[in-house]
């Protein structure tokens, strides 16, 4: 799903996906269609349950080598997966929107993953 977050003042757009891949499904060919769609849209901003444990190197090489080389940065550093201490949600930002962005992780009582909050200052986002 994409959505896109457009500030009306300057007419600057951010264009965000929201990813979910399903326990037990290919990771080479999640990663591989991810990196086809980044390749052929502009998005700004990934986010999502990905069931790869950012932490494992053996899981998410492929995935850090991908994401780095298209110039974006995973802002989920701590785990969100409560129950095993995985890395398994993430934000990745584009490196250019970077500076004008915030990421937490927030605990919740209803789940067993940890919510991650995202704040963007859009004044700073659009500044050249």
């Amino acid at each position: 799903m994409t959505f896109t977050v457009v500030d009306l003042n300057s007419e600057e757009k951010i264009k965000m996906l929201i990813l979910y891949r399903k326990n037990g499904s290919s990771i080479p060919q999640y990663i591989n269609h991810l990196e086809y769609i980044l390749s052929t849209h502009q998005i700004d901003i990934i986010m999502g349950d990905f069931n790869i444990n950012y932490l494992d190197n053996s899981n998410a090489k492929h995935l850090h080598q991908i994401l780095k080389q298209l110039q974006y940065t995973q802002t989920v550093e701590n785990p969100t997966f409560v129950t095993t201490g995985s890395l398994i949600d993430h934000i990745f930002i584009r490196n250019q929107i970077l500076p004008a962005s915030n990421t937490s992780i927030l605990s919740v009582y209803y789940s067993d993953h940890d919510a991650i909050k995202i704040s963007l200052d859009l004044n700073k986002t659009f500044l050249d």
